[in-house]
């Protein structure tokens, strides 16, 4: 079933819309709407409109990173049905139908239906529809930037599409029954990338701590939450290998031109460090010289507010010119040859690297890596050989992996597009839906009206359980 056109258009006169079906009428919001004005209750929840459509009480999603009002001076009541329009977010998305009945801040304009032939869902596709195409943010000048001030009165002079209530209402049906089945396909997606990077990091910490020949001899280690070892490999603390170097801490005009400069970012985010960074700093010859960034370098993450992003390490695979590195970092550089590079990328991002430091550290408010602790990282070690070994498998398997994961991210982009451009066409008339029965719209029929639709799986892939998707992932990563 493919999605068609109305048989006859009509120019709208409207410049965001232009043509729309000939049994549409257009009007004025301000003869479709009026703006609430309606007191609190004393059990009243805030509700919160989000840039994603969802309008709903707060606490439902997120109770952390709101900026609190002492006194709720202005708020207003909100009832589940009101259409609501953020006034500084609504160039970004934020306008929706509420969920909830609760209370709002006054930026926020309630819209009520003048009649109770309108659907206030379909209208909230249609505003948000004008902030996709930015016409919201052509309007007026934000007070902020990436801001607009898109109040009640300028709602209420827009020009709005108007088609009849049955059709509003159809429409809006489609709309959620395509929206579920298109989040189905996205949390199964999502759903397998999880499980692939749950294999990947499996995968790793199997090949680190009990090397790729199933047939070795293991004894137990040194370590007793390490387990057995393969009783080749020998078991010695970092500092043995090597030498450490804190980064640099300077005020924030010392940043910006100059010389490369490797940030707490460009280690945390990356398991080899990338050979060109963004960042700079005006370091000296002198900083240079001690603070360098040389092929083998294995750098940590020092501080953060969490065990769980100390000690997040990125190794140095070529050396980076004039670079120095972040006081948010310890540089370990190895002094003996028998510590690879290549094996140094995946053992230090290993869980043997979360699971000593989780015992090691006793944190109250900020966690921080002191070299000592460093210094008594236990670090096993495969005779050379066997180290580029591990390195030439894990690099291949991961690969395999990570195009599984591009290839699952690529299709959650497809998805979202299609969601956008559909509820596009759908609310402004570009293509008819009212013949449709939305029970029966099916997941196939879905798949057929999405762009590059050979790359989207079949339905039975996107609704399968835990234990298919595993299996999925089994299969890739034994090929």
């Amino acid at each position: 079933m493919k999605l068609k056109p109305y048989l006859e258009y009509k120019d709208s006169g409207v410049p965001w819309l232009r043509k729309i079906p000939k049994g549409w009428e257009i009007y004025r919001g301000k003869w479709l709407f009026k703006k609430a004005d309606r007191p609190i209750r004393e059990e009243d929840d805030v509700v919160t409109c989000f840039r994603d459509g969802i309008v709903t009480l707060r606490k439902k999603r997120r109770t952390t990173g709101f900026t609190e009002s002492l006194k709720e001076i202005g708020y207003q009541g909100i009832r589940k049905g009101d259409l609501v329009i953020h006034q500084m977010d609504a160039f970004a998305g934020a306008i929706g139908v509420s969920d909830s009945d609760g209370k709002a801040t006054p930026v926020y304009s309630v819209c009520l239906p003048k009649e109770q032939k309108l659907n206030t869902m379909y209208y909230a596709h249609i505003v948000r529809e004008m902030a996709r195409s930015e016409y919201i943010l052509s309007l007026t000048k934000g007070i902020r930037e990436r801001s607009t001030d898109f109040r009640f009165d300028t709602f209420a002079n827009q020009y709005l599409p108007t088609p009849k209530r049955d059709e509003q209402n159809q429409i809006a049906r489609f709309l959620d029954c395509k929206a579920s089945q298109i989040a189905s396909f996205i949390r199964a997606k999502k759903r397998m990338i999880e499980l692939l990077k749950e294999q990947k990091q499996a995968i790793i910490n199997q090949a680190v701590t009990r090397g790729i020949n199933p047939e070795v001899k293991m004894n137990p280690g040194e370590v007793d939450w390490l387990g057995d070892i393969p009783e080749h490999w020998d078991i010695v603390p970092l500092k043995s290998l090597g030498r450490f170097q804190n980064g640099i801490s300077e005020s924030a005009d010392y940043f910006g031109s100059g010389y490369p400069f490797i940030s707490y970012g460009d280690v945390y985010s990356n398991m080899s460090l990338p050979l060109k960074v963004e960042g700079l700093a005006r370091s000296s010859d002198k900083e240079r010289r001690r603070l360098s960034v040389q092929e083998g370098d294995v750098f940590f993450t020092r501080t953060s507010e969490t065990i769980e992003e100390i000690g997040i390490s990125s190794v140095c695979l070529e050396s980076i010119k004039d670079a120095i590195f972040s006081g948010f970092i310890i540089r370990f550089r190895p002094t003996k040859k028998i510590l690879t590079k290549e094996y140094s990328k995946y053992y230090f991002r290993s869980f043997i690297s979360r699971e000593f430091f989780v015992k090691e550290m006793n944190i109250v408010t900020r966690a921080s890596l002191a070299q000592g602790l460093l210094k008594r990282f236990p670090v096993l070690l495969p005779p050379a050989s066997e180290q580029k070994e591990i390195f030439d498998f894990l690099e291949i398997t991961s690969m395999r992996i990570d195009l599984a994961i591009e290839k699952a991210q690529h299709q959650i982009d497809l998805l979202q597009q299609y969601r956008t451009r559909l509820i596009s066409d759908v609310v402004t008339g570009k293509v008819d839906v009212r013949s449709i029965k939305v029970e029966d719209v099916t997941d196939e029929e879905l798949l057929e009206n999405m762009p590059d639709t050979e790359e989207i799986p079949a339905c039975a892939e996107a609704s399968a359980g835990r234990k298919e998707v595993e299996d999925d992932v089994e299969k890739i990563c034994n090929e």
